[in-house]
């Protein structure tokens, strides 16, 4: 479909069509054939949309918007609205950092015989349908809320363990039966909950709520006669039995010296408690160099274990596995293999005491380890990318991106199928966590540890990939030196260095004075980029890129100062003169496509402006309110006719900044008359081309806010509108190349569209004539172009002639730098051209060759430009401070 902007479609086959400039098509057969559907619309087609399983389009009218339906034989319906869009469900503030309720039952909650999942959060107990993840009961306010909590079954009940970060931990048992009660509470700053596989729950603190304020008991003060031995520290463990009794265990580590001599006390230890089913649990200290000492409370038995014979890949890990994380606060992130946690842990179930009596656990690289009291060390073989534990459960990734699942503590593991999205060697980042729920792999969460193993995929069939529009090939501009080039330097004043004006002339010399505020500003060569309408070619001078102009004054405000007389509030100019009569804008600019490089100027007083705003009943106060005289952009103005002997001389239009009552703009003529126009367009919007008609009047095109289009004609009797383009659905569907004003015979008034981008138009995707109404003419492919002074251009009538600004060069200059990308440079081409069907005739271009910085530090840029229908050509570096020329001859070099 040619100029297709958007599309949307339904599995029936029913499809709607946007095309450039507000044509609009409908198709019921998939998109076989389809039929004109414009004349329905009163005003501009917005975005076609599908919702609630219907194809809808907006028609965007001067007041308001209707909205049109496709029904199922192809017509356009009328409704009040478009249905709404899906609204997402208000946000639970008890689920943050997008977690859901599933995600968090799955984590820190338990299943009931029912199949339901219970689990707490927010002091909330919630009990959830894990086939649709509805919570279906809730028991608010019975869980502490400053606690994070994890639930645990034992043969009747649910009960919570609830523990934070500042060593207060608390645990509630009756949930089942409705009346959940604080069982029992503690204070203990290291204090941490670890269970065993009988669900014997063990809290490593005292079995009171009595405030610790450290493990170690106090050193008494030393005195002058004696320094005595440190206290042994004495270690706790509260214990809830399966029946749901509490026990105190304890020990103490005895730190004398053998030859009972006082010692230095050494640091605390670590202790984790490792529960065992039907016993009290067996204490481990954690030494710094290594080693693990047992410690059986009930008896006192001690046995020291050395680690030194474990794999030199497994003893960081097991150390890492062993550090006790601080309650109520999430995991540590496991950097190396890419595990992390947004919950908080509560309880500890990464080590289990085995039947007979040794330390069995899984390292974050699914290593299975057993530590026996008497010393032996069994290391299982089986060893992957990445696991998450739980107990004896563990599920592992391997860096071939398969999964496996262990119950039985690494001693077997077994294939299980991965989750959609991350099948075999996928690049997704692993699992997040465990739980005995089963495993949030973030984006997607498995429910249970059943071992369902991956399932054979299908060979996937060969993905066609789309047909592509050959790129055109870019012809070539051949140039030569034909003398000797001369180059200028300004000699800037000492006292005001930043004073370099275009070329060699000089600024203003501006006193140092806090209330003067002379503005510089300069124009680029770049284009005005369509999809970013709201910024011109317009920048501080001597910044980001070569000049193509300059503007330049004293900067005008309002006085706001309070008058009896309820005069209006007057315009101040920030100069030595305050008065608004001081208010004046000089331009200087280099004539577009002018071999020789001249520079003209122009200067615009108060007069000058009022005068333009007169008609419109704009005041000059509304105007620089608004910002009305900050530059915005330059565009050449392409000139009428071509000329026997010569090209005639280029004007540039200067646009200043839109504001909601309109827009100056600024003819400034080329050649040698110094004169400059103004006008004013009461509408906002950014000018992208100008031309002249025959009997010198100046034809705009500007693009408004909304992406249309509007033509204007500036002339001595003022501004009119010409004819206006609807908007496309969305201003990120214009063009990235601008649209360029086009003049045909008879002052006919057409617009060019360059679809193909940085790519030259071609046969298969060609620049478009679009005549207001509008009508669609493909031109001619890029690859027909000639020089003007051709005779198939010279005796061809019928096209239209215009001045295009590229990001992206659409020829080659042979001996030219590399063109960088569009980055606030001025990388691209300028060309005037005479556009038909047939053929391209290029009259003039402008070639970047090559790019750098000046004397002064400031951007630069050497230009070729050529013309070709009397063939003349120069190279051209005008910046600030700065010139210098150089004959050429150029020629065009066909593909």
């Amino acid at each position: 479909m040619q100029g297709l902007v958007d599309i949307a479609a339904l599995d029936d086959g029913r499809a709607i069509a946007v095309t450039e400039f507000g044509g609009v098509s409908l198709s019921t057969d998939g998109g076989k054939t389809f039929r004109d559907a414009r004349t329905v619309f009163r005003g501009s087609p917005g975005e076609p949309v599908v919702r609630e399983g219907g194809l809808w389009i907006t028609d965007r009218l001067a007041q308001t918007t209707r909205a049109l339906q496709v029904d199922k034989a192809g017509n356009l319906i009328e409704y009040t609205s478009l249905p709404p869009t899906v609204v997402p469900p208000k946000s639970d503030p008890r689920f943050g950092y997008g977690d859901s309720p599933l995600r968090a039952a799955l984590r820190t909650g338990v299943q009931l015989d029912s199949g339901r999942l219970l689990f707490g959060i927010g002091g909330d107990i919630l009990e959830l349908e894990p086939a649709t993840s509805a919570v279906v009961r809730s028991q608010p306010g019975v869980l502490p809320t400053n606690m994070a909590c994890e639930a645990f079954k034992t043969d009747n009940d649910v009960v919570f363990a609830c523990s934070e970060s500042n060593g207060w931990a608390s645990v509630i048992s009756g949930v089942l039966s409705k009346k959940p009660t604080v069982e029992k509470s503690f204070f203990f700053p290291d204090g941490a909950f670890f269970i065993g596989a009988d669900n014997t729950l063990v809290f490593s603190g005292p079995c009171t709520a009595t405030v610790a304020v450290s493990t170690a008991a106090a050193t008494p003060a030393a005195s002058s006669a004696t320094t005595p031995s440190p206290s042994p520290r004495v270690y706790s463990a509260c214990v809830r039995l399966p029946t749901g009794e509490w026990e105190s265990s304890s020990f103490k580590e005895d730190i004398s010296s053998s030859t009972g001599l006082p010692i230095p006390a050494p640091a605390p230890s670590a202790v984790r408690w490792v529960p065992r089913a039907g016993q009290m649990p067996i204490a481990v200290i954690v030494e710094s160099d290594g080693e693990l000492t047992f410690v059986e409370p009930s008896s006192g038995r001690r046995r020291t274990i050395q680690l030194t014979s474990l794999p030199t890949a497994a003893l960081p890990l097991l150390k890492t596995a062993l550090e006790i994380q601080k309650p109520g606060t999430a995991p540590r992130p496991r950097a190396r293999i890419g595990l992390q946690s947004r919950f908080p842990l509560v309880i500890d179930r990464r080590f289990l005491i085995s039947e007979d009596g040794a330390m069995v656990g899984i390292l974050d690289d699914g290593t299975g380890l057993e530590i026996h009291p008497d010393g032996r060390l069994q290391v299982y073989p089986f060893k992957f990318e990445a696991a998450a534990v739980t107990g004896s459960n563990a599920l592992a990734r391997s860096r071939e991106g398969r999964y496996f699942q262990t119950t039985d503590s690494a001693r077997s593991w077994s294939e299980v199928a991965p989750p959609p999205k991350l099948r075999p060697n996928s690049t997704s980042s692993p699992f997040l966590a465990c739980s005995p729920l089963g495993c949030d792999l973030g984006t997607w969460l498995r429910v249970g540890w059943e071992a369902v193993p991956p399932a054979d995929e299908p060979n996937a069939p060969p993905v066609v990939r789309a047909p592509q529009l050959p790129t055109a090939r870019r012809p070539f501009v051949s140039c030569i030196g034909t003398g000797t080039g001369q180059t200028r330097t300004a000699t800037p004043n000492p006292q005001t260095p930043d004073n370099l004006g275009l070329g060699v002339s000089l600024l203003p010399n501006i006193p140092e004075d806090f209330s003067f505020d002379y503005e510089r500003s300069a124009f680029k060569r770049s284009p005005i980029v369509p999809s970013d309408i709201s910024v011109g070619n317009a920048a501080p001078f001597g910044f980001e890129a070569a000049p193509r102009g300059i503007m330049h004054g004293f900067r005008a405000g309002i006085d706001y100062t309070d008058r009896p007389d309820g005069s209006v509030t007057p315009i101040v100019v920030s100069g030595p003169q305050k008065n608004a009569s001081a208010l004046r804008r000089d331009f200087a600019f280099v004539e577009p496509f002018a071999p020789d490089g001249p520079i003209r100027r122009a200067t615009v007083n108060l007069a000058a402006f009022e005068k333009a705003v007169r008609p419109s009943g704009v005041s000059m106060v509304e105007l620089v309110e608004n910002q009305g005289f900050d530059p915005r952009s330059l565009v050449p103005i392409t000139p009428f006719g071509t000329g026997k002997n010569k090209s005639p001389a280029t004007d540039v239009l200067v646009s200043l900044s839109p504001t909601p009552k309109g827009t100056l703009h600024l003819v400034l003529r080329g050649g040698s008359a110094s004169k400059a126009e103004v006008f004013f367009v009461p509408r906002e919007g950014i000018v992208e081309s100008a031309a002249a008609l025959s009997n010198g009047d100046i034809a705009l095109l500007t693009l408004s806010d909304d992406g249309s289009k509007v033509f204007w004609r500036l002339s001595g009797q003022g501004v009119s509108e010409i004819a206006r383009l609807p908007a496309p659905p969305s201003t990120s569907l214009l063009p990235a190349v601008p649209d360029a004003l086009a003049v045909g015979p008879n002052d006919s008034i057409a617009l060019v569209r360059m679809p193909s981008g940085d790519n030259p138009p071609s046969a298969a995707d060609p620049a478009w004539l679009v005549v207001p109404g509008p009508t669609l003419t493909p031109l001619a492919p890029w690859s027909s172009a000639l020089p003007m002074s051709d005779p198939a251009c010279v005796a061809d009538a019928a096209g239209f002639h215009l001045t295009i600004q590229t990001t992206w060069p659409w020829y080659t200059l042979q001996g030219a730098e590399e063109p960088t990308d569009v980055d606030g440079s001025t990388t691209g081409m300028t060309a005037r051209v005479r556009w038909s069907k047939e053929r391209v005739c290029i009259e003039a271009l402008e070639l970047v060759e090559r790019a750098g910085n000046s004397l002064f530090d400031l951007p630069t840029e050497d230009i070729v430009v050529a013309t070709f229908q009397t063939p003349t050509a120069g190279r051209v570096g005008i910046e600030a401070g700065v010139e210098s020329r150089a004959p050429l001859s150029c020629t065009l070099q066909p593909q």
